[in-house]
């Protein structure tokens, strides 16, 4: 008798058995121990299934690893064939280029006369579309390396441009000189900095030393600038307006007379208006300095020009009468005319410097 049928009847005799108990307590405990019984012989039936399925399942698992193995091995045979097949292509291709060089030079060595002069042209004129491919070749090698010094130029602009560029001479400290600057409104351009008179930071606006340049031109002319940094020289008022408007500016007017003193008058802020508003001086901020406050009467007066005259003269044009102040002619000597420069009447300025830099608002 097998143990499943032995389980079933002891499990019918238990059931028999059962009804006879007393109570339904003994009945429980009884078909816990069968059950445990029940499940021992189960497992010990069961048992060699189990370990025959576990075996399938790792021959399975083998053969999957092989299969992978096979497949992997494939694919480096079919590899290695293709590498094989390109190998004799181009041994295939040596030996045809091989023989083909023999036959040529076997030709050569037996040519003579007039076959010998077709060769010989016919080398010529390879020698020649060589030469010429030659030509083609170095040309365009040239016009590359020149396309590559233009691209390389571009970038360092681009470069150049996309770094932010100063709005004032504040940013070069100590480096005195010419420097470019951009502020909105205008593209970049270049200003004098000067770090000698009153310490760093400062921005020439107008210079008169040597007498080179005259002051006595036309709206345009006043509206772009006048001279160079070398000597006498005036910014322009569209670039001195912008500057004075973009951000807050103080002044400083350095000068220098004839005895050899200097004199300065310098303003906390210093605001010029636009050309619609002809350039009037729209703001002058607190005074210091050794001279009196001699720019103060002309706050709020319009710029003139001998072509647009905008004074609160009315008889006359004071352009065409005379320059004077500090737009005045430029004396290499003291003297009393009304129309040199001058800032403290009747000291005639033998240097004069004007300056302006962002300054804190107060």
């Amino acid at each position: 008798m097998t143990p499943i049928i032995l389980y079933i009847s002891l499990i019918v005799i238990a059931y028999g058995s059962s009804s006879s108990l007393a109570s339904e307590k003994q009945f429980c405990q009884i078909s816990r121990e069968m059950e445990a019984n029940c499940s021992r012989y189960t497992y010990e039936a069961l048992k060699p299934l189990l370990v025959y399925m576990r075996q399938i399942s790792e021959e399975i698992n083998k053969s999957d690893a092989k299969d992978k193995e096979i497949k992997e091995l494939q694919n480096k045979l079919i590899q290695e064939q293709g590498n094989m097949l390109i190998n004799n292509e181009l041994r295939a291709q040596i030996a045809f280029q091989q023989a083909t060089i023999d036959r040529l030079i076997e030709r050569i060595n037996a040519t003579t006369g007039e076959n010998c002069d077709n060769c010989k042209s016919e080398l010529a004129d390879n020698t020649v579309k060589f030469k010429a491919n030659e030509n083609q070749l170095r040309l365009v090698n040239e016009k590359l390396a020149e396309n590559a010094a233009k691209l390389q130029q571009c970038e360092l602009q681009v470069i150049k441009h996309a770094q932010k560029v100063p709005n004032s001479c504040v940013a070069f400290g100590e480096s005195a000189g010419a420097h470019q600057i951009q502020i909105p409104g205008l593209d970049a351009f270049d200003v004098l900095c000067d770090r000698e008179i009153a310490g760093p930071g400062w921005l020439v606006i107008e210079q008169r030393f040597n007498g080179r340049e005259s002051f006595n031109r036309d709206w345009a002319t006043f509206r772009k600038g006048i001279g160079s940094f070398a000597g006498d020289y005036f910014l322009g008022l569209e670039k001195i307006h912008r500057l004075t408007t973009d951000q807050f500016n103080e002044l400083y007017i350095h000068m220098e007379r004839f005895d050899g003193s200097v004199d300065y008058a310098r303003y906390e802020h210093f605001v010029v208006g636009n050309e619609t508003d002809k350039y009037r001086i729209s703001f002058l901020g607190d005074f210091s300095g050794n001279v009196r406050d001699n720019l103060r009467p002309l706050l709020n007066m319009k710029f003139t020009t001998e072509d647009s005259d905008n004074d609160l003269w009315m008889e006359g044009n004071c352009a065409n009468y005379r320059q004077a102040f500090l737009h005045g002619k430029f004396h290499d000597h003291e003297t009393t005319d009304y129309s040199s420069i001058y800032f403290n009447y009747p000291h005639t300025i033998k240097k004069l410097i004007m300056m302006i830099r962002p300054a804190f608002k107060k």
